[in-house]
């Protein structure tokens, strides 16, 4: 019976949320003299105005328009069609100031007319699959159906308007909440998670675990012999193919997407024993898996999770019963 406590709420919501939610007006203005961009600038932005149909289709600000890029839009910059190359030469970083930067910047022309796509750009993305008369796709939908219906459709719900990009992603911030609706299991930040069995009369226990957690998060296996009133780290031996390792019963960090054997002797006396997951704020890794516990004492099995009567003992504080 395989247990999971799962860290939600990625590290890049927040910046999804702030980019979905901006208007593409003020996505780019440039500042009154030269200098950095937005967050570092020197005066007042000039605002674009989009299109009207409402789009981020408006034209460039002036002090960026000319050599050849007068028809390049807001929108061709949002979606890297502007034409514009992906590594200007000199790189920009070979420029002493920021003035002079900014300056190279305003002079780059495009390699390409807009709306169509780079070449140097084409070969640095991951191609997504094969498909029979549309070869090898890169940088479109693969979906063969939304393909068809020219890059939407409802069967690809991910593949919608920047407002429900940022509904999902503010729900995401909100812990899985968004107004009166909850979509998904709160986050888990700064919180403490255990799964509990009884133990009482064993001496050694074996389990398989899988986990993936960020620096600041981590997990341990512990021990109690007074009923579950205090606990003690019980050190574990872990196996992978090839490797060999102890720890205090601690365990933190990413180990390769896999599942680790774990053997422990238990103190004497133990009554229960338990795994324990502690997050910190988000980033978070993936989480962990636990399945296949049993614990033996001299007479034999004294839990095996195989047993209905034992999977049924397991007490899960934030983990929860995983679907194989």
């Amino acid at each position: 019976m395989r247990f999971a406590r799962t860290s939600r709420a990625p590290a890049a919501v927040a910046t999804v949320a702030a980019l979905a939610a901006t208007p593409a007006s003020a996505v780019l203005a440039p500042p009154d003299a030269p200098g950095p961009p937005t967050g570092h600038r020197r005066g007042p932005a000039r605002r674009v105005r989009p299109d009207r149909a409402g789009r981020p289709g408006g034209p460039l600000p002036p002090g960026v328009r000319g050599r050849g890029k007068d028809d390049i839009t807001i929108r061709n910059l949002l979606t890297h069609t502007s034409g514009l190359p992906a590594d200007p030469e000199p790189s920009l970083c070979a420029y002493p100031t920021d003035e002079q930067r900014w300056a190279a910047v305003y002079r780059i022309r495009p390699v390409n007319p807009p709306d169509t796509a780079t070449p140097r750009l084409h070969w640095r993305i991951a191609a997504e699959e094969y498909q029979p008369g549309r070869g090898l796709v890169r940088g479109s939908v693969h979906d063969e159906n939304a393909w068809c219906l020219g890059g939407v459709a409802g069967a690809r719900r991910r593949l919608r308007h920047r407002r429900d990009l940022a509904t999902l992603a503010q729900a995401l911030l909100n812990g899985g909440r968004y107004g009166r609706a909850r979509i998904l299991a709160g986050a888990a930040d700064n919180r403490t998670a255990t799964l509990t069995i009884p133990a009482r009369g064993g001496t050694r226990s074996t389990f398989d675990i899988w986990y993936d957690t960020a620096e600041t998060d981590g997990g341990a296996l512990e021990a109690s012999t007074d009923g579950g009133r205090t606990w003690r780290l019980v050190p574990v031996d872990l196996r992978a193919p090839g490797l060999r390792w102890r720890t205090d019963g601690t365990y933190t960090g990413f180990q390769g997407r896999q599942w680790l054997t774990a053997r422990a002797a238990l103190p004497s006396g133990t009554t229960h024993l338990r795994w324990r997951m502690t997050t910190a704020a988000a980033p978070h890794g993936r989480g962990a898996h636990v399945d296949a516990v049993r614990v033996a004492g001299r007479s034999g099995l004294v839990f095996d999770d195989r047993r209905p009567r034992d999977a049924a003992r397991f007490r899960a504080d934030g983990w929860a019963r995983a679907r194989d």
